[in-house]
């Protein structure tokens, strides 16, 4: 068994795409795993979405919001995650 990886875990993506607009649905799950120090951190899952309109075939505007659920957990000892987040992006592709 590695040291802070999770012996069991899914991650399920379900979207779309239209011509300009596109978005993504992700469920992601994993089980206990131990820590550096001994202890075990339980399991959790978190929800996450992803969005984005094409403007033009160089600009595009996307959010994302993760961990809509608000779930507290921690990835390892001593480092919670974060809360839910937003976040809004400006894309420019040449």
């Amino acid at each position: 068994r590695l040291i802070n990886r999770a012996e069991q875990s899914l991650k399920f993506d379900i979207g779309r795409a239209y011509r300009v607009f596109d978005w993504t649905m992700t469920l992601a799950a994993y089980g206990d795993r131990e820590t550096v120090y001994g202890d075990e951190l339980g399991g959790y899952g978190v929800v996450n979405f992803n969005t984005r309109y094409r403007i033009d075939s160089n600009w595009s505007v996307g959010a994302k919001i993760t961990n809509i659920l608000d779930k507290d957990y921690a990835t390892a000892s001593a480092y919670n995650a974060l809360d839910r987040t937003y976040l809004v992006s400006l894309n420019y592709n040449r």
